[in-house]
């Protein structure tokens, strides 16, 4: 992974001729800003984001059906409307 600082970032030849992960740092305040992904990585992002979207949605859904599970509505019941 390549360190590159936001005044470094004003040549986009810099940013754009590296073929890796870039961490993008606040030079004067020496705190982490964000990373850049090159085009070349672009298709393993992708994929790693949406395994996380994945993950977040399924964690979503299973808190949702042990609430259900806990407080099951009876048939014939009429629920809080909640």
């Amino acid at each position: 992974m390549i360190e590159i600082s936001l005044a470094q970032m004003r040549n986009p030849r810099t940013l754009f001729s590296v073929d890796d992960i870039v961490r993008i740092i606040d030079g004067r305040k020496k705190i982490e800003m964000g990373f850049f992904v090159p085009k070349n990585l672009k298709s393993e992002f992708e994929a790693f984001l949406a395994e996380r979207e994945r993950k977040k949605k399924r964690n979503v859904l299973e808190r949702v059906a042990r609430a259900q599970q806990a407080d099951p509505i009876e048939e014939g019941g009429i629920d809080e409307g909640l």
